[in-house]
């Protein structure tokens, strides 16, 4: 657990969501060429969200929502919706939402659940001409996590969640 100061002066305990924004690719090789077209689905696919389950039990996602940033509405950006999750997600297990369709699959090794988006749109989601912010959220519109992340993000780099967690800023391992 992370510590931070309080207005007075005291630590403070900030605790981790249950579930976090931990991973992306935003810009997988192909992306920047094919902008505002249709996209074949393969290369949707390679374009993804992972979320981790931070707790020693199953968590229950019914009605959680992937959000990310959307400015088509607001110069400023808001927060819309990409998919309402559905299911249950094991103990430090890994959920990777795909942008385009596919069957839903597990890698049991690396504990990762693999999900499509099934977007018919045949579009990507995450931001590359500009930084982007995904988050989960509660159906009420509380935030649970979520995690930003900054341009220019280089061709097939996968960001990782930077430490501490509490920082929600993705970036690549490197940095």
């Amino acid at each position: 657990m992370n510590q931070t100061m309080s207005k007075s002066g005291t630590k403070q305990q900030l605790k981790l969501p249950d579930i976090i924004v931990e991973a992306a690719m935003v810009n997988p090789e192909g992306k920047a060429s094919r902008i505002g077209s249709k996209v074949p689905n393969d290369l949707l696919n390679r374009e993804w969200v992972q979320l981790r389950n931070m707790t020693d039990r199953p968590l229950l996602l019914n009605g959680l929502e992937l959000r990310h940033m959307s400015y088509h509405d607001s110069p400023d950006g808001k927060l819309v919706k990409v998919l309402t999750l559905q299911g249950q997600l094991a103990a430090h297990t890994y959920l990777r939402i795909h942008s385009g369709i596919g069957k839903p699959r597990i890698d049991p090794k690396r504990r990762i659940i693999h999900a499509f988006v099934g977007s018919k749109l045949q579009q990507f989601y995450y931001q590359i001409a500009r930084g982007d912010t995904i988050a989960i959220m509660h159906p009420r519109g509380a935030v649970i996590d979520q995690a930003t992340y900054d341009m220019p993000v280089e061709e097939g780099i996968r960001l990782k969640r930077v430490p501490p967690v509490t920082r929600r800023w993705l970036a690549h391992p490197s940095v």
